[in-house]
């Protein structure tokens, strides 16, 4: 190698070093920048008091449970949407209808999850925060309509829309118990004895045992919609009775074509 071309190689490499050192010095500050949330806090570090946590955990437990039955019934309605989507059973109103119903209930169970994220649950430092544990292993709140669900379609036994109606409203009315258990649950009505009443007015930190915030959300944010639900379910499957009585095998046909109708002008 002539002397230019070393001259050459020093210069690209001093370079290479240079730029190399920048890189590394920005490296350096982007992290320091970074917050690491996966690290658990040192010895000392001040973080914030964890006393505004005051949550039942009954109540945690019980709204727990009631995610998995909020995706429970998201998956059933999604396979009576897909039921009625096939070929040869074409049914495209209560296809929609169930479909439909599945992104509900899913939106429940999120609903359910934001709530216990703002009252401090499910986080890092929690003993189980993760949301698959939400959905996996058997949940004593659990109702046995999915699984009758889908060994009815598995055998074909889903006649029609007023079968699947059915299985619908039992449902709801499985989800709805489990929201009451929770509300009673989180409402406690026990009687607290004199010495409870007044170890309660001199230790400003206790509180009582009710949950007030958790049951008025239960009660205005998901049991009124459940209950409306309820009702709805109930008048469609009352209305096609009747629509059977009097137009025999193809009262399914035309309810599905009104109910397409119906649910297409809702979404304009």
């Amino acid at each position: 190698m002539d002397y230019s071309a070393m001259k050459t190689y020093a210069v690209v490499l001093s370079l290479f070093v240079v730029v190399s050192a920048v890189n590394e010095k920005e490296q350096q500050f982007s992290n320091h920048l970074k917050c690491n949330l996966e690290s658990k806090p040192s010895e000392g570090e001040i973080l914030p008091t964890t006393d505004w946590i005051d949550i039942k955990d009954e109540c945690v437990n019980l709204a727990r449970k009631q995610i998995r039955m909020e995706f429970e019934a998201a998956l059933a309605y999604f396979q009576l949407g897909a039921y009625f989507s096939q070929y040869d059973t074409n049914r495209p109103g209560f296809a929609k209808f169930f479909f439909d119903a599945s992104t509900e209930e899913r939106s429940h169970a999120i609903k359910v999850f934001d709530y216990l994220l703002m009252r401090g649950q499910l986080t890092t430092y929690h003993p189980d925060p993760q949301l698959h544990t939400l959905l996996m292993g058997t949940s004593t709140n659990k109702s046995t309509e999915l699984s009758k669900l889908s060994e009815a379609l598995k055998k074909k036994e889903v006649k029609g829309g007023l079968d699947a109606l059915n299985m619908a409203l039992k449902y709801e009315v499985a989800v709805t118990r489990s929201i009451k258990r929770m509300i009673k649950a989180c409402e406690n009505e026990e009687v607290l004895s004199e010495s409870d009443k007044l170890s309660l007015e001199k230790d400003e930190a206790r509180v009582a045992p009710n949950d007030y915030h958790m049951v008025d959300w239960l009660i205005t944010d998901l049991l009124d919609e459940q209950l409306r639900g309820q009702r709805e379910l109930a008048g469609r499957i009352s209305t096609l009775y009747k629509m059977k009585e009097g137009y025999g095998v193809i009262a399914d046909f035309l309810y599905d074509k009104k109910l397409l109708e119906e649910l297409n002008s809702k979404a304009a």
